[in-house]
């Protein structure tokens, strides 16, 4: 026996408000497409691609809504950054590597110069209920007793990577502070002036012979009036210039950029973002393709400068150590001016995870409100034929998400978003087969001409197509150049939308928008060969844009069930008909 996950766990089957769900009110649909189930149970409705990083899921008609809007801003991205792939070197003052269990910084207390290690509080952050440990004398007390009326300077924060590659300064005057007057800093570590974190042994390879370098941060840098100070530096082998720099631009209004050379001989080139964070705390992600002699900075989830970088000889750099790699400013003419939360390292090309990181990351800190777009590259089919209606290519997709927001209906814009199903053999619509369909559609106010669904007949239209009239916006039935047309879907509103085909000699048609039906017959015979594909969507390019909530298709005369079906359509989506 069957039990559905409703049953299973006490809740009631989705059903109209007679107690039916539509497949069941007309069993037998040749396809069946929809956001909410049609069955009764909980099958998938669509698989999205979210264009944040072109990843796809599948989504049932109980998770479809704000959980794909979720999905697709990134909001459900829990994979902590230094565990999504192996990085060069981490450093936050939150856990960033799963398995991590060292403390977060060592901190000197500027009041007697004890120092101590500050843990992770039961948040996995610091925080004033951090457990410190003094290195000397082995006492413990909470990070809030430890640091209470006085000033906390780190020296050193530890490398969360596993590899060891820990930022330290042992110089009093050159460490940054991370509390004052015994309360943590709200931006996270001060860096200014010649202050730096200097890493040491291995941290001075992390850019040696390295085809990429990768560096995503929370960063709240400088107000504008500041300019080419430091945020993150590798120098060359000789020290002479810059291998890897990600910091602020060279004028004045406050920009960033990320720049280096790939062989020590090059010269240095670099790219600027025209984009300022202007002094706010900011997800902040510089990449330096070295082989392909590029550059990109993204700010608050956004790309905002891609370049060729042609001083960069399009190769690995160089196979020798840095001479200095620092957080902060590396020579002590190059000073730094920001606070810093968080910077993770990477010698590789993390594009592919880019979304992932900087999602987990703002998902941490909310800095910026996610907005990004999810389509539909599968609508599935509830009427267990399995006949799924599918996009082409990434450029066919119809929206589903936009701008952040789930839209609760398939945007199509009119050009190319379109979804394959099958043919109209496969169907059992070729021919003069009795046919019947049913949607729930709309147009812009104002927009004619939207397509619903065809026949694609070699670029052309040829067969069963259900429409908005090009002309006057009245809803419209086609086959070959015979039509029936009612009602107007151009309003903006949405309307249940049916049509039923009676396929004998008199080729009689019942065209009805919200229960209004205008009749029609003719003579012309559906001038399909049966290897023609029906789509959902634009079949030529000729259309306009529209929106799609439910499609069924059956090849069948559901006369007598007409009016249940349009019923429960009407009664799900708030419809009212005539």
């Amino acid at each position: 026996m069957h039990i559905s996950l409703d049953q299973a766990i006490g809740r009631q089957p989705r059903l109209n408000r007679v107690g039916q769900s539509l497949l069941n009110i007309a069993s037998g649909a040749s396809a069946a497409y929809s956001l909410r189930s049609l069955t009764g149970d909980e099958p998938k409705a669509v698989r999205i691609r979210r264009d944040g990083d072109n990843e796809e899921r599948d989504f049932t008609t109980a998770e479809i809504g704000n959980e794909a809007a979720d999905w697709t801003n990134g909001k459900q991205e829990t994979t902590l950054p230094a565990d999504v792939a192996t990085s060069a070197a981490a450093y936050s003052l939150r856990k960033v590597k799963s398995d991590y269990t060292g403390p977060a910084v060592r901190v000197r207390r500027t009041s007697d110069d004890i120092d101590a290690d500050v843990a992770f509080d039961t948040n996995d952050t610091v925080s004033n209920d951090s457990i410190v440990t003094e290195v000397l004398s082995g006492n413990q007390s909470t990070l809030q007793a430890f640091i209470s009326g006085t000033n906390a300077a780190v020296a050193i924060w530890y490398d969360q990577s596993g590899s060891s590659n820990n930022a330290t300064q042992e110089a009093d005057a050159n460490q940054p502070l991370i509390a004052s007057g015994g309360n943590l800093r709200d931006d996270g570590i001060e860096f200014e002036s010649d202050v730096q974190l200097l890493l040491s042994g291995s941290g001075l390879d992390i850019f040696k012979n390295a085809p990429n370098g990768h560096i995503f941060s929370v960063i709240k840098p400088g107000e504008q009036g500041t300019s080419n100070k430091r945020y993150f530096e590798a120098l060359t082998a000789d020290g002479s210039g810059a291998r890897f720099l990600f910091g602020d631009g060279q004028d004045v209004n406050a920009t960033f950029r990320i720049g280096g050379r790939s062989l020590d001989s090059d010269s240095f080139g670099d790219e600027e973002s025209p984009t300022s964070p202007n002094g706010a705390l900011s997800v902040m992600t510089g990449f330096l393709d070295y082989q392909n002699a590029e550059g990109f900075l993204f700010l608050n989830g956004t790309q905002v400068a891609t370049n060729t970088i042609p001083n960069i000889s399009g190769s690995n750099t160089s196979n020798t150590s840095s001479n200095k790699v620092a957080i902060g400013a590396a020579t002590a003419s190059l000073t730094a001016d920001f606070f810093a939360k968080e910077f993770i390292i990477y010698n590789t090309d993390q594009t592919n995870n880019r979304f992932k990181i900087e999602s987990n990351i703002n998902n941490h800190y909310t800095i910026y409100t996610a907005a990004q777009n999810g389509f539909v590259n599968k609508w599935y089919d509830q009427s267990g034929n399995g006949r799924n209606a599918v996009a082409a290519a990434d450029e066919n997709e119809p929206k589903i998400v936009e701008n952040g927001s789930y839209l609760g209906e398939l945007s199509f814009d009119g050009s190319d978003d379109t979804l394959s199903v099958a043919t109209v053999s496969t169907l059992g619509i070729d021919g003069s087969n009795n046919k019947s369909a049913f949607a729930v559609a709309r147009t812009t106010a104002g927009t004619d001409g939207f397509v619903i669904a065809g026949i694609d007949g070699g670029g052309s239209f040829r067969g069963l197509r259900y429409r908005s009239n090009a002309t006057n916006g009245q809803a419209r039935v086609e086959i070959s150049s015979f039509g029936v047309q009612g009602g107007d879907l151009s309003d903006g509103n949405n309307h249940v939308y049916s049509s039923i085909f009676d396929g004998t000699q008199t080729q009689h048609f019942d065209v009805s928008l919200d229960g209004s039906i205008t009749q029609g017959s003719g003579t012309d015979v559906v001038n399909t060969d049966g290897t023609s594909t029906f789509f959902i969507g634009t079949v030529t390019s000729n259309s306009d844009a529209g929106f799609t909530r439910e499609f069924i298709l059956y090849a069948s005369d559901q006369t007598s069930n007409r009016t249940a079906i349009e019923t429960n359509i009407a009664n799900e989506y708030g419809i009212t008909l005539s």
